[in-house]
C-alpha cells in the first residue's frame, strides 16, 4: 500500500494524516488476518475499489517543451497546448501512482517525480496519448529530477541523491548515490557538477564525473530552507523559502560564497533565470521579478499575486509559466519585467470542494474557480462542459431543476441558471452575515449553513432578488445543513447536529442543541438515525427517532476527521482527510469497515450512484471509482 504524507499541507493536518494512515494499516491488517469466523447473515462482503476516471487536480509542477506545457495535475501528467496563451487546451493526460512534485522533459520523454511512488517515465512521442514506459522505486520521497543524456539525477528527500541510468526506460538501473545531511529538495546538473538544495543544510555541490562515486565538492548553509535552484555558472540562484533569493558564487566550488540576497514577497519555492532577471514562485504571494544585473544588490522590481499558491515556474518564449496550486497553469507576459500580466490560464478542479450528480452531469465547486459542470456519461473520460467563477469560495451547492444554489463563503448565496450547462448564468445573490458553507433548497426557500451566522432561511422565489425569510443563531459554527420534513439538521463544528424546527420559516425554533462531545461537518438521515461525518469524532451514528434527545449508538474506528458521508443501502461512504472509507452499517451499533482508498489530498465530498463513487479531492480533482465485492479489502495504489 502506498500512502505518503503530504508535507506541503497545513501543519495541523500532518498529525491527523499520520494517525489516519496508522489506523488504516492496522484495520487492513485486521481485516486480512483475522481468524475466519462465521459472519452474521446481514453482513456485507469487503469492498473492492478501482479507479475508473479522473479530471483536474492541483497544479504543482511543470515543464515547457515546444508548444506544450507538461504539468503535474493532481496525481497525473497533463499535456497542455500553449500555442494560444488565451485559449490553453488540454490535449493529453495520463494517470500516475503519486502526486506529481516535478517534471523534466528530455528526448521525447517526461521524467516525473511522484513522491513515495518514485520516478515515472512517460513516452511523449504522441503528446495526445502519453504512455507510461518505466518507473524506478526509491527509498525516500522523490521531489525533483534532472536528466542529462542517459542519466537521471533524482532528489529523493531523505533518500539522498540518486543517479540512475535510464537508457532502457523499462529497466532503469542505479549507478550511484550520495547521502546528504539534509533532505534533498531539488537538483540541477551542469557539466560534471550536481547542485542540490538540502533543506536546512542549504546548497551542496557534488562531483558526478564518476556516477558510481559522487563526491562532495563544497557546501554553503543558507538562512532559510533551500528549495529550487537555477544555475548560470559561476552563479547559483537559490529559492530559500523564508530566506528569499540567495545568489551564490560557485567559481570555487570548494568554498562557495553569497554574492547577494533579497527578501521575497512570500516563501520562495521555485526559480527561473533569464538574463538580468530572476523570476521566483513565492507560494501564497504569487510571483516576484528580481533584477540581478548587479548580483551583489538584487532588487525586487515587480510582484504579481496569483489565485492559488505559486509552486513552480518556468520561462519560454518571453512568457512566464506558473504552476499555481489551486489556481492551475498561468501564462504571464514577461515582455515588460516591471509589469507582468496574466495572458491566460488553465484550471479544472484545482481544489474541488463539493459535488452533486444529476443524471449524467456532475456539478462541482472549486475553491478558486467556482462552479464547474462536467459530463460523466463515460466515467473513464469525464469532460468539462462549462464553468462560472464566483466571487467567493464555493464551498457547496444544491442543484434543483435548472438552478444551482451555491454556498459561496464570504459572498453568501449565489443563484445560477444551469439550463445550458455550457454557459451557466448568474441570476442573483444574497449576502449572508457569516460564511456560507452549505445550502439545502426546498420549494422557494434556501436554507444556508452560515458559519458564524447560524441558519439563514432565504426566499428565492425571485432569484434576481432573494430576501431573508428567517434565521436562527442556535448554531455558531454551522458547516452543513440537511432538511428532513419540518426539521433542519445543522452540522455544527463544535456541537454536532443541532435540530431546528422550520415549519414556520419566519420563526425557526430550537429542538435540540447538540453536545460539546460531538462535532459535525456533514450528515445524512435514514430510518430515524443520523449518520455523521465529524471534524473531531470521525464517523458516528446517532439515534434521532426523538429529535429532541439524540443519542449515540455506534461509531467507526478512528481515522481522523471525516468531511462528508453518503449512504447507499447498508453502506456508508465516508470522505476523510486522506481519502474514503466504506462501512457496513447494517448493524448501526457496530459499523464495520469494508474498504478504503487514499487520494492525492483531502477528500472533501462524494456522491454515490450505483457502483460508481465520485470523490471531490482538494488536490486530486475529481476521482471516479467503481466498487464491487471482494474477498478482502483492496487498497489500490491510486491518486497519490
Amino acid at each position: 500500500m502506498f500512502m505518503p504524507l503530504n508535507s506541503s499541507r497545513s501543519p495541523w493536518l500532518r498529525p491527523w494524516r499520520a494517525l489516519t494512515i496508522l489506523a488504516i494499516l492496522l484495520s487492513a491488517f485486521a481485516l486480512v488476518h483475522a481468524d475466519a469466523a462465521p459472519a452474521p447473515q446481514a453482513a456485507l462482503t469487503a469492498e473492492v475499489l478501482t479507479l475508473r476516471g479522473s479530471l483536474g487536480g492541483s497544479v504543482d509542477a511543470l515543464a515547457i517543451d515546444g508548444q506544450y506545457a507538461y504539468i503535474g495535475e493532481g496525481s497525473g501528467l497533463a499535456v497542455i497546448d500553449i500555442q494560444n496563451a488565451t485559449a490553453l487546451r488540454r490535449v493529453g493526460h495520463i494517470a500516475l501512482p503519486g502526486l506529481v512534485n516535478a517534471v523534466a522533459v528530455a528526448s521525447g520523454r517526461a521524467y516525473v517525480a511522484t513522491g513515495l511512488a518514485g520516478l515515472q517515465i512517460v513516452n511523449l512521442s504522441d503528446p495526445t496519448a502519453p504512455i507510461l514506459i518505466g518507473s524506478y522505486a526509491t527509498a525516500g520521497l522523490t521531489r525533483d529530477v534532472a536528466v542529462v543524456g542517459d542519466q537521471a539525477f533524482i532528489a529523493d528527500g531523505s533518500g539522498g541523491l540518486l543517479i540512475v541510468n535510464v537508457s532502457n526506460p523499462a529497466a532503469p538501473r542505479l549507478l550511484g548515490t550520495y547521502s546528504s545531511p539534509g533532505s534533498i529538495a531539488a537538483v540541477q546538473v551542469v557539466g560534471q557538477r550536481a547542485y542540490i538544495s538540502a533543506g536546512t543544510f542549504g546548497l551542496q555541490i557534488i562531483n558526478v564525473s564518476n556516477p558510481a562515486a559522487p563526491a562532495l565538492l563544497g557546501s554553503l548553509n543558507t538562512p532559510g530552507v533551500s528549495a529550487k535552484i537555477a544555475v548560470a555558472e559561476p552563479l547559483v540562484y537559490l529559492a530559500d523559502s523564508a530566506g528569499g533569493l540567495q545568489i551564490i558564487n560557485v567559481s570555487n566550488p570548494a568554498a562557495p560564497t553569497i554574492s547577494g540576497a533579497t527578501p521575497t514577497s512570500g516563501l520562495a519555492s521555485a526559480i527561473a533565470v533569464a538574463g538580468e532577471y530572476v523570476y521566483i514562485a513565492s507560494r501564497e504571494s504569487g510571483i516576484d521579478v528580481v533584477r540581478v544585473s548587479d548580483p551583489s544588490a538584487p532588487a525586487v522590481i515587480a510582484s504579481l499575486d496569483t489565485p492559488g499558491t505559486a509552486r513552480d515556474i518556468a520561462l519560454a518564449g518571453g512568457r512566464i509559466y506558473v504552476a499555481d496550486q489551486g489556481g492551475g497553469l498561468l501564462v504571464v507576459d514577461a515582455g515588460n519585467p516591471a509589469a507582468p500580466s496574466v495572458l491566460g490560464s488553465y484550471n479544472i478542479l484545482g481544489s474541488t470542494l463539493a459535488l452533486q450528480l444529476v443524471g449524467d452531469v456532475l456539478y462541482a465547486t472549486d475553491r478558486n474557480s467556482g462552479l464547474q459542470i462536467i459530463d460523466v456519461r463515460n466515467p473513464a473520460l469525464p469532460a468539462l462542459l462549462g464553468t462560472l467563477n464566483t466571487p467567493g469560495t464555493a464551498y457547496d451547492l444544491q442543484v434543483l431543476g435548472a438552478r444551482a444554489y451555491i454556498a459561496d463563503g464570504g459572498s453568501g448565496l449565489q443563484i445560477v441558471d444551469v439550463s445550458n450547462p455550457a454557459a451557466p448564468l448568474l441570476l442573483g445573490t444574497y449576502n449572508t452575515p457569516g460564511i456560507a458553507r452549505d445550502v439545502a433548497v426546498s420549494g422557494n426557500l434556501a436554507y444556508v449553513a452560515d458559519y458564524f451566522g447560524g441558519l439563514q432561511i432565504i426566499d428565492v422565489s425571485n432569484p434576481a432578488a432573494p430576501t431573508l425569510r428567517g434565521s436562527s443563531d442556535d448554531s455558531s459554527l454551522a458547516q452543513g445543513v440537511l432538511l428532513d420534513g419540518t426539521l433542519a439538521y445543522i452540522a455544527d463544528e463544535s456541537r454536532g447536529p443541532i435540530v431546528i424546527d422550520v415549519r414556520d420559516p419566519s420563526a425557526p425554533t430550537l429542538v435540540s442543541g447538540g453536545s460539546p462531545l460531538w462535532s459535525a461537518r456533514r450528515l445524512q438521515i435514514q430510518q430515524g438515525r443520523a449518520y455523521i461525518a465529524g471534524e473531531l469524532n470521525g464517523f458516528y451514528i446517532l439515534d434521532v427517532s426523538d429529535p429532541s434527545a439524540p443519542r449515540e449508538v455506534g461509531r467507526l474506528g478512528a481515522a481522523g476527521p471525516a468531511t462528508d458521508v453518503q449512504l447507499q443501502g447498508n453502506r456508508a461512504y465516508i470522505a476523510n482527510l486522506i481519502g474514503m472509507r466504506v462501512a457496513d452499517i447494517s448493524d448501526p451499533t457496530a459499523p464495520r469497515l469494508l474498504g478504503e482508498i487514499t487520494t492525492a489530498g483531502a477528500a472533501r465530498a462524494l456522491q454515490v450512484a450505483g457502483d460508481l463513487i465520485y470523490i471531490a479531492d482538494d488536490r486530486g480533482g475529481l476521482k471516479i471509482f467503481q466498487s464491487g465485492p471482494g474477498q478482502q479489502t483492496f487498497l489500490p495504489l491510486v491518486a497519490r
